[in-house]
């Protein structure tokens, strides 16, 4: 998604997309200082790291496949 994003030369929909990013900013912004902050719990971001980690692993052994 990222990549489609970055290559668009669609100046109207990069602007658009923007500006919802720097509203969600915003929101965020005002909401931490207003004490509320979500935080991601230990269990979850551990999960989430090793996703991560096996995906990577996957990946390697696929690009070794297609390699030899």
């Amino acid at each position: 998604m990222r990549l489609a994003e970055d290559t668009d030369t669609d100046k109207r929909r990069r602007i658009e997309r923007l500006m919802t990013e720097q509203t969600r900013i915003d929101k965020e912004i005002g909401a931490i200082r207003q004490g509320r902050m979500w935080v991601l719990p230990r269990d979850s971001a551990l999960e989430r790291t090793r996703e991560i980690i096996t995906l990577t692993d996957d990946l390697t052994g696929d690009f070794r496949r297609v390699r030899d």
